[in-house]
Parts: structure tokens; C-alpha cells; sequence
């Protein structure tokens, strides 16, 4: 490309065609690392932690949309090892996204539980609601989503269950167990 712009420097208007195109590439491949590199392990949970990972990723994706959020923990928070931290964080950016481009909610609720070895994610917003079967049964056309968090939660052993009515809101539940092997720093499989 950058030879063609070379070339082309005789015909100043197919440069500079050229040149933006290359840009744009540049451009597009640079936002495609950071995408990358934030996709193995968010820098807000070593700056922030879950908890205000959580807190801020709601606040700053639903209150632009006039969402009210809140978060509470249950129980005595604990840092997770950081590939079930980076799990947890990851289902709860996907509910999350789900609240702002489905619900047509007013609230969100998030909360987040630490009892002994189990670690638990609650997601529920006063929004729309759905049909669980039917989006299930639909996974083809949309749901991805919510395949993706069940995915998530059984690489570590965990559930997913999902309440939703529609008119009357959803509520995303997954539970975690935390297994002593992995606190102590091994991996996920040595763990199960």
C-alpha cells in the first residue's frame, strides 16, 4: 500500500486515497489489539477489582441510558484467582450489555456473593423480560449471549439459571464454585 502511494505521488489525489486507507487499516488493526489484549484480562480488575470493575462497566454502559444501577455484595468479599475473576467479570459485562440492549429497563440490579467456596453473580433489571425457552430453542438468530455465559460458568464448573417473564423483567443468576486448587493459583482444569 505504501508503495502504491509512492508511486502514485504524480496523482496527489490517489496518494492521499492511498495514505487514508492505510491510516484506516492502521487505525482498525490498533483497536483490534486493545480489544485483544482487554479480552485476556480487563486492566479495570487489577486496577479496580471485581467489584468496582463490575460497578463502574454498569454504570458507565446503562446510566447513559437512564438505568439506575445498584450493587451489593452478600457475604465477605475475597479477591478470586484471576482467571475466575476475569470469568466472572466477563458474564456479568455480557448480562450487563444484554440490560442495555434488550431490557428497556428503568433499574439494574447487581449482586455479587461470596460464601465459602461458592461465588455467586445476580444480574436482574425491571425491564421487558423475555421468553427463556423461546430465545433458548432461537440460539441461531440471538441469545448468543446467554450462551456464552452458560459457557463461561460451566468451564469452572458453575450453573446459570435465568428468570424472565416477559413484562416483568430478568433476573441472571450464576453460581461458581471456588475451589481450593485454584485460590491457591492453579488453573481452572486442575481444579475440577
Amino acid at each position: 500500500g505504501l508503495e502504491t502511494a509512492g508511486a502514485a505521488a504524480g496523482n496527489e489525489a490517489r496518494a492521499r486515497d492511498k495514505l487514508g486507507g492505510l491510516r484506516d487499516l492502521a487505525v482498525r488493526t490498533l483497536d483490534g489489539v486493545h480489544r485483544l489484549v482487554y479480552d485476556l484480562r480487563p486492566s479495570v480488575l487489577d486496577d479496580l477489582g471485581l467489584l468496582a470493575g463490575l460497578r463502574w462497566y454498569a454504570e458507565s454502559r446503562l446510566e447513559p441510558l437512564g438505568i439506575r444501577v445498584s450493587l451489593m455484595v452478600s457475604g465477605v468479599e475475597r479477591r478470586l484467582p484471576a482467571d475466575l475473576e476475569t470469568a466472572v467479570f466477563r458474564i456479568g459485562q455480557e448480562a450487563i450489555s444484554n440490560i442495555a440492549r434488550h431490557a428497556n429497563a428503568s433499574n439494574a440490579f447487581l449482586v455479587v456473593g461470596f460464601q465459602g467456596d461458592l461465588v455467586t453473580l445476580e444480574v436482574e433489571d425491571d425491564g421487558e423480560g423475555f421468553d427463556v425457552a423461546r430465545s433458548e430453542a432461537r440460539s441461531e438468530d440471538h441469545g448468543w449471549g446467554l450462551l456464552g455465559i452458560r459457557e463461561r460458568a460451566g468451564l469452572f464448573g458453575g450453573s446459570l439459571e435465568i428468570t424472565s417473564t416477559p413484562g416483568a423483567g430478568t433476573r441472571v443468576e450464576v453460581s461458581i464454585p471456588v475451589h481450593k486448587e485454584t485460590e491457591d493459583g492453579g488453573d481452572a482444569a486442575e481444579a475440577r
